[in-house]
């Protein structure tokens, strides 16, 4: 097994040995990378690069004009809330209007953001399959958001879905190289250093 590139080794380096505790010298910071490895392994398991393409290919059609401040998680549960609301035959055709918006529930009104300020190719979110489609954009980039919480990178931006991916792929193999030099010993850990590879 090899190592990415130096210049790219010496960023994952720094994300994976932060913090107070050097990963090469205490016993604690090295199961915190394996106990990282193995959440992150699990997670990327589930979500594969189809995912993060799939994702890139919606986050182009999909317009919100709702103020930033909303969190992705709130999106998501606003939608699936709407999403069981049409399910039941609720209507959202109608909720611009004065005498809709004023006999709505509060827990409609709430939710109408959806519906009004979010768009897919152009159109509102009014039916059952954009909310649907919104749902699932949500869940993708609240996975991928998750695994970049783990390496603690979550605050990187990223031209891309895939290119994040990508990139937290790469921590987690730079990271079990890491493991498997430091159960190998000293030299392993040079030759990780140097570029040269690990001793399989």
């Amino acid at each position: 097994m090899y190592h990415i590139l130096q210049k790219d080794f010496g960023l994952f380096f720094s994300i994976i040995n932060r913090g107070e505790q050097n990963f090469f010298t205490t016993e604690q910071a090295n199961q915190k990378v394996e106990l990282k490895c193995k959440l992150t392994l699990d997670r990327l398991e589930k979500l594969d690069i189809a995912k993060a393409y799939l994702a890139d290919f919606y986050a182009k059609r999909f317009h919100i004009s709702v103020d930033q401040k909303v969190p992705l998680h709130q999106i998501k549960t606003d939608a699936k809330w709407l999403f069981n609301y049409l399910d039941l035959g609720g209507s959202l055709k109608e909720t611009n209007s004065f005498r809709q918006r004023f006999f709505s529930s509060k827990e409609l009104k709430k939710r109408l953001y959806i519906s009004q300020d979010i768009t897919l190719d152009g159109k509102p979110c009014t039916t059952k399959e954009r909310i649907e489609l919104l749902i699932r954009q949500c869940e993708i980039q609240q996975e991928i958001a998750d695994v970049a919480a783990i390496w603690n990178v979550e605050a990187m931006e990223f031209e891309s879905t895939v290119k994040k991916y990508r990139f937290l792929k790469n921590i987690t193999v730079v990271a079990q190289e890491m493991l498997e030099a430091y159960k190998k010993g000293t030299l392993a850990v040079y030759q990780l250093i140097s570029e040269e590879g690990l001793l399989l």
